[in-house]
């Protein structure tokens, strides 16, 4: 079982240095970081860590904080 500690919307913001309503964006439909999202529930979405870090060892797409 895995027991490692899922990112909140506000950790993936702080680690990629965006604000909150970025990473919404980026969590959302269409968004970059859609497909990395976890459905726990109405309004709780959870992102793996060692996912995050693949993506952006991928090379992540670089977009402006807005």
């Amino acid at each position: 079982m895995d027991t490692e500690p899922l990112l909140t919307p506000q950790d993936v913001a702080d680690r990629l240095n965006v604000k909150i309503r970025t990473a919404y964006e980026y969590l959302a439909p269409g968004g970059v970081l859609h497909h990395l999202r976890i459905d726990l529930g109405h309004k709780t979405i959870r992102i793996r860590r060692d996912a995050l870090e693949n993506f952006i060892k991928q090379g992540a797409p670089s977009h402006a904080d807005s």
